[in-house]
């Protein structure tokens, strides 16, 4: 798998800490329907990802507007692609989002 090069420890923490908590959401989810629900627990956790992708959206065109470095617009990239990739493999099913842990091709892996 390629690895993001630009990506800093930093990032990497700022990423951490977005995967944490879009986990602990998941992680009340399965308390609150099950974990093998997979059904219930879906339509609301992807619509907490779906705000939170806006969001960051959002702030990436105010970074962008403002001429931050590099590094800046570049993690605002990298989280955006985490929460688009959230969105697509979690669609797909158990089976999608697994296998792409099972290859380490998450973004939040480090993966360009």
């Amino acid at each position: 798998m390629d690895q993001d090069h630009e990506q800093t420890d930093s990032m990497r923490s700022a990423e951490r800490e977005l995967w944490s908590a879009a986990a602990i959401v998941l992680i009340n989810l399965w308390r609150q329907h099950g974990e093998d629900n997979w059904d219930s627990c879906m339509p609301p956790y992807l619509k907490y990802i779906q705000e939170r992708l806006a969001e960051e959206i959002t702030a990436a065109h105010v970074a962008v507007a403002n001429h931050e470095e590099p590094s800046i617009i570049h993690l605002h990239r990298r989280i955006v692609a985490f929460y688009h990739q959230e969105l697509d493999l979690r669609n797909q099913g158990r089976a999608a989002w697994s296998s792409a842990v099972e290859d380490g091709a998450l973004i939040m892996y480090g993966r360009a």
